[in-house]
């Protein structure tokens, strides 16, 4: 099993929120191999099946966690195909927003 691909929707989800952050965070263009600090923090934090792995590590709702990110996009084709043609997706079972027949539905 090759888990740099079975697992780079967890980067490309960095990347992505990266990108196309919450309304008052900054814009931060970001390769995958430091964007995948935050697609992990996101699955961690979104999934139900990590609550016993958040509670150990004391993180929650108010909690503040400091991600690195020292690479800028270095692969301009694959940050294209990435953020802009949206490669990499999410699989449909571990999205925390599934999209069902127009209506949005949160997870």
């Amino acid at each position: 099993m090759d888990v740099s691909e079975d697992y780079a929707y967890v980067a490309a989800k960095g990347m992505r929120v990266y990108g196309v952050p919450l309304q008052g965070d900054p814009i931060v263009i970001s390769g995958e191999s430091d964007a995948v600090t935050l697609g992990v923090l996101m699955f961690l934090m979104e999934m139900p099946a990590y609550a016993s792995l958040r509670e150990k590590l004391g993180l929650g709702r108010d909690s503040q966690v400091m991600l690195i990110n020292s690479e800028h996009n270095t692969d301009p084709d694959d940050f294209r195909r990435v953020v802009w043609e949206g490669g990499d997706p999410v699989p449909l079972e571990y999205r925390s927003v599934r999209h069902v027949g127009g209506i949005e539905n949160r997870v």
